[in-house]
């Protein structure tokens, strides 16, 4: 059975394939960046400063957007199809920044 990586370390491994273009590289360190300042938001100050159901509502729509973005990297590592990665990345990135401003 095949164990699910958090993000970052799918994001991390991602980094190793060769075909992956300077502007997806660029893409891929900022979603890193940016999910570990969510994970550290969300450790130290999201649970004192959100509601139990704003918390619960903010790591649902994390949670949607980390799944999308792995789904994505899948594809790009089988069928080298980077539109589908480009897109999550951008998507996923966006998810961070709005939670963040919380």
């Amino acid at each position: 059975m095949k164990t699910q990586q958090d993000l970052g370390s799918s994001l991390i491994s991602l980094l190793a394939d060769r075909s992956l273009g300077l502007p997806l590289i660029a893409s891929v360190g900022d979603v890193i960046a940016a999910d570990a300042r969510f994970n550290h938001w969300i450790a130290l100050e999201g649970k004192r400063k959100l509601s139990q159901d704003a918390m619960l509502q903010t790591i649902n729509v994390y949670e949607d957007a980390t799944i999308k973005c792995r789904a994505a990297i899948e594809r790009f590592i089988t069928m080298r199809d980077d539109t589908p990665l480009e897109a999550a990345l951008e998507n996923t990135l966006q998810v961070l920044k709005r939670a963040l401003q919380s």
